[in-house]
């Protein structure tokens, strides 16, 4: 990794675990590749990847927050703040740091912190299968 984009993350990195104490980091496969990945529990809210042409910011919260969860809009918001970032559905791609400022990113996550994750509708629906799944496997157990 070149030695500006090294310095990107390295910040990022420190600014995610100051802002977000609920979150743990891992380096972890994802998208085909490693990146840093930070996890509350066991689930994954953040990841931070560099890739040939560009870094990006990966945030579950950003994707989980969008309208169709009734969510804040955050992504809305900071696409505004972040002209020069290129915004897809959970991650900002952004060349430099002139692109994702340190300042806004600090905000971003500290946005995302204070978001309930996951939200109610997701856990519903994981413990909803999961209890499928057991039943499943006790009654496959039970031939």
């Amino acid at each position: 990794m070149p030695e500006d984009r090294k310095e990107v993350i390295s910040k990022l990195r420190q600014l995610i675990l100051k802002s977000d104490p609920l979150v743990r980091e891992v380096v972890a496969g994802m998208m085909g590749r490693e990146m840093l990945v930070y996890m509350q529990g066991n689930i994954m809210k953040y990841a931070l990847s560099s890739v040939k042409e560009h870094m990006s910011f990966h945030s579950m919260v950003m994707y989980a927050s969008s309208t169709r969860f009734g969510g804040g809009g955050l992504r809305e918001k900071y696409e505004k703040l972040l002209p020069k970032a290129k915004f897809q559905k959970g991650c900002i791609n952004f060349k430099n740091a002139i692109q994702l400022p340190l300042g806004i990113a600090e905000k971003f996550v500290k946005e995302m912190a204070k978001v309930e994750y996951p939200p109610a509708e997701y856990k519903q629906r994981m413990e909803k299968n999961a209890a499928k799944l057991k039943a499943k496997k006790k009654k496959a157990n039970a031939k």
